[in-house]
C-alpha cells in the first residue's frame, strides 16, 4: 500500500504562510493553535528557525507589488468537480471569479535542490 511521505514541520510552515495571507484573525488563531510546535520552550525563546524563514517568505511576498495586486479575491475557497470520471475536491488559496484566475502559494525548502529519482535513475530538480 502507498503511504505518503511528508514532513509535518514543512506542512506547518506552508500553513503558517497561507494563514497570514488569509487574514490576521486566521493567522493569529493558527499561531495560538500550533504554538507548541512553532516556538522554542528553551532559551533563546521565540519562533523556531523554520518559522523565522516563513516570516521572511511572508515579508518577501508583501514586498512584491505584483503579488499583492493579484492576490485579491476569495481566500481558501473549496471547489469540487469531476475530471476524467473522478470526483475531486480542492482548496484554492485565492480565487478571483470576476477576473477569472486563481493564485496558489507554494513554499519549498530549496528550489535548486536536486534529488535522486529511482524511477529514472537520475538526479532531478
Amino acid at each position: 500500500d502507498w503511504a505518503p511521505t511528508s514532513d509535518p514541520k514543512a506542512l506547518l510552515v506552508g500553513n503558517y504562510v497561507h494563514s497570514y495571507f488569509e487574514s490576521k484573525e486566521v493567522h493569529e488563531a493558527f499561531k495560538e493553535e500550533n504554538k507548541s510546535k512553532m516556538f522554542s520552550s528553551r532559551k533563546p525563546y521565540g519562533l523556531l528557525k523554520d518559522f523565522q524563514i516563513a516570516e521572511q517568505m511572508i515579508e518577501r511576498l508583501k514586498q512584491e507589488e505584483v503579488f499583492m495586486n493579484i492576490y485579491q479575491g476569495e481566500k481558501e475557497t473549496i471547489v469540487t468537480g469531476e475530471l476524467f470520471g473522478t470526483t475531486w475536491k480542492g482548496k484554492i488559496d485565492c480565487l478571483n471569479v470576476d477576473d477569472e484566475y486563481f493564485v496558489d502559494i507554494k513554499t519549498t525548502k530549496d528550489m535548486h535542490e536536486r534529488k535522486w529519482n529511482e524511477n529514472y535513475g537520475s538526479r532531478e530538480t
